[in-house]
């Protein structure tokens, strides 16, 4: 039974229950799945507001799962530039360790590799492998951790301006100022709508 508007009204109540789980019309409340959905749960399609769950269309001020666009002060998983307050505090807080100069830890790679590998899922292409040997606090720092960082960030566009791949050698000390533009990049992506 398609969703009427007794549904509509009525969504406190479980929406498989009245709507055979399919809320084809603007619904509010709902469980289920939905279509044009408004404080529902579970699956939504159309435009979502306050949705928890899993979104697909235009998400406004959802959690969860969003595909398509976030606007507001969605949470969760978006995979457009969400403007959410999470989201947005984690782009511009890529990489601030190693802007302000400190020395580079582990877990700065680690940051970085987490944040491209998310980038790669957000534009629809599988995460590429993990470090070889994972960056360890107060361990060595390999030059293939750092070269892995940079080869999967090359990888998303394949762009020779992009290709930071051979900035740095074995045996030298990388100074944060070689990583600017490769942070730079990945938060450019990062906030862009794809």
């Amino acid at each position: 039974m398609a969703c009427t508007t007794y549904c509509t009204q009525n969504c406190s109540r479980t929406c498989a229950e009245t709507c055979s789980a399919d809320c084809s019309r603007t619904c509010s409340g709902c469980r289920g799945t939905c279509s044009g959905c408004s404080g529902c749960s579970g699956t939504c399609s159309g435009s979502c507001s306050g949705c928890t769950g899993s979104c697909t269309g235009s998400c406004t001020s959802c959690s969860g799962s969003c595909t398509g666009s976030c606007v507001g002060s969605c949470t969760g998983q978006c995979n457009t530039a969400c403007t959410a307050e999470a989201q947005a505090e984690e782009i511009a807080n890529l990489g601030l360790n190693i802007a302000v100069g400190n020395p580079i830890r582990a877990s700065d790679y680690t940051q970085l590799k987490v944040a491209i590998d998310r980038e790669y899922t957000r534009r629809g292409k599988g995460s590429p492998a993990a470090f070889p040997v994972p960056p360890q606090p107060k361990g060595k720092v390999l030059l293939s951790t750092a070269r892995k960082v940079l080869e999967d960030l090359y990888a998303l566009d394949g762009l020779p301006e992009h290709d930071w791949r051979d900035s740095f050698s074995s045996g030298t000390v990388v100074p944060p100022s070689k990583w600017a533009p490769s942070i730079a990049y990945l938060k450019t992506l990062a906030a862009e709508i794809v």
